[in-house]
């Protein structure tokens, strides 16, 4: 089971992520339930950040805050 904790300074912790290849982003805002949605997945996947994991291994990533892609937001 996947848990996610938020610590001060911006950093998070995700837990229980098996082996596989994983992509990571950092955006200033989606709208609810936006990053379920495909369509906005792809527009996001060239800015995300593409990691690895084995058994048992952790990682520590630094990313950059990605903007909310074009049309996402009222007023943007």
């Amino acid at each position: 089971m996947r848990s996610v904790h938020a610590a001060q300074g911006g950093n998070y912790r995700i837990d229980g992520l098996p082996p596989a290849d994983y992509l990571a982003i950092a955006v200033d805002s989606l709208p609810r339930f936006a990053a379920t949605s495909p369509e906005v997945l792809e527009r996001l996947w060239p800015q995300a950040t593409p990691f690895r994991l084995d058994d048992g291994e952790q990682q520590l990533l630094n990313l950059r805050l990605a903007r909310t892609p074009a049309g996402l937001l009222p007023g943007r």
